[in-house]
């Protein structure tokens, strides 16, 4: 038998009880039941170990079980009732609905023709509805996206015609295709993780629900599994080399950068970046960051394998073009000149990943940090809910530079950290912008 203690819920033990072994009727002295809202469904216990379900509150001090009483008689005895919400709240509301439910359609019955609203129900009237349907008052139909309320209960039957006001009524006006009127579709709601697997190949449906903005069945954290997916790309001696990827790519943001850069980019979109490094490769062969991100080997060279990648898997036309602000210049170790650059398949800020600067080095006029302008100054939501998910004990490469010769990094133990820039072991952990 379950206990209050699995049960999980607080119990009221205000004032003492009578109770009689093998009857349903308890009395209590100091109690205040039926003003503080004990009800039906609420469960009674003398020990915590045996429950009777309430079956009736008659006052402050009388209640009734469902069950008789099975222990010992006596008075001024301690007792628990543990308040079953479920029932309390759901029972309580339902029985004002159907308390305001009979007052409604008594008056609707009379009036829904007397007031002359010209009523269209061609297209909600369905044919193959079951004779014997049970149909509630209040119940709402959703049909060719617009919104109709059932005005008096009634069971589907030939003689409920399109044209009979008396059960149905035009209930809203016509709602946006694909929206979801009981969890309504944006990148705002849809930015919490889930984490589900949405398959091995990014579908129609999936391209359409991003790109309309409803992002139905969507949601930051989600993933698709790669499996042995065949790509071509360029290599750094301008040789077409053809190889297999296998990997996880994950959703990790939603409208990351809708309506931001000096262009403003209006397609809704999802972040996707792999679970894992891609491969490897040096940000530069030699250890400088000089001419900054924007001129490194790795963005000029080893991301366009990144990119072959990301466009054999969702298709070349679903990958988008944005506008971001990256630097292209670096004296003395630090950044002193960046430019608003066409971006595709970038290597993440540390602000993606982290939230903040950590070795990001920007150059200062004196008066203000004026080179770290970019868009890319929030961090992705996925990580912000999932820290432990921007660790995957490899260590990656991030864009910032940190002084003359090293490029900020994730590290395998999941530090933040700064390494060479001609490391050739370095981890390439990019995102794009999928629609």
């Amino acid at each position: 038998m379950a206990t209050a203690e699995s049960v999980g819920l607080e119990w009221y033990e205000t004032g003492t009880v009578t109770v009689t072994k093998n009857s349903t009727a308890v009395t209590g002295v100091g109690t205040n039941w039926k003003s503080i809202g004990i009800k039906t469904g609420d469960i009674f216990t003398m020990d915590r170990t045996t429950l009777y379900m309430v079956q009736s509150v008659n006052s402050d001090t009388s209640i009734t079980l469902k069950q008789a009483y099975a222990g010992t008689s006596g008075s001024t005895l301690n007792y628990y009732i543990i308040r079953n919400f479920a029932a309390t709240l759901v029972g309580q509301l339902g029985a004002e609905i159907t308390k305001q439910n009979a007052i409604y359609q008594t008056w609707m019955a009379g009036r829904v023709t007397e007031i002359g609203i010209p009523f269209d129900f061609s297209s909600l009237y369905k044919t193959t509805w079951a004779t014997g349907r049970q149909y509630k008052a209040l119940d709402i139909v959703m049909y060719n996206s617009a919104l109709y309320v059932c005005v008096v209960a009634h069971t589907s039957s030939s003689s409920i015609t399109p044209t009979n006001t008396t059960y149905w009524l035009s209930y809203a006006p016509a709602m946006p295709a694909g929206v979801d009127i009981f969890n309504y579709n944006t990148g705002a709601t849809h930015n919490i993780p889930r984490g589900k697997n949405l398959g091995s190949s990014f579908t129609t449906a999936q391209s359409t629900a991003i790109r309309n903005g409803t992002f139905t069945d969507i949601y930051c954290g989600d993933y698709w599994s790669v499996s042995g997916l065949a790509y071509t790309y360029i290599d750094e001696d301008g040789v077409s080399q053809s190889a297999t990827y296998s990997g996880t790519l994950r959703i990790v943001d939603i409208n990351y950068y809708l309506q931001g850069g000096d262009t403003a980019l209006s397609t809704p979109h999802v972040v996707v970046m792999p679970d894992a490094n891609m491969f490897t490769a040096p940000m530069n062969d030699t250890n400088t960051t000089e001419g900054g991100y924007v001129a490194c080997k790795m963005r000029t060279v080893y991301l366009r394998r990144a990119r072959a990648i990301i466009e054999a898997f969702f298709g070349a036309s679903h990958v988008l073009s944005y506008r971001d602000y990256l630097i292209n210049a670096v004296s003395n170790g630090r950044p002193t000149a960046g430019a608003w650059t066409d971006c595709k398949v970038e290597l993440p800020d540390e602000r993606q990943m982290y939230g903040s600067c950590i070795f990001d080095s920007g150059a200062s006029n004196g008066t203000d940090v004026f080179i770290r302008y970019t868009v890319s100054c929030k961090q992705f939501a996925f990580f912000r809910y999932a820290p432990n998910m921007m660790s995957n004990r490899q260590w990656f490469w991030l864009r910032n530079v940190v002084s003359s010769s090293r490029f900020a990094s994730v590290g395998s133990s999941g530090i933040c950290s700064r390494r060479a820039a001609g490391h050739s072991g370095g981890g390439v952990r990019p995102f794009a912008l999928v629609a």
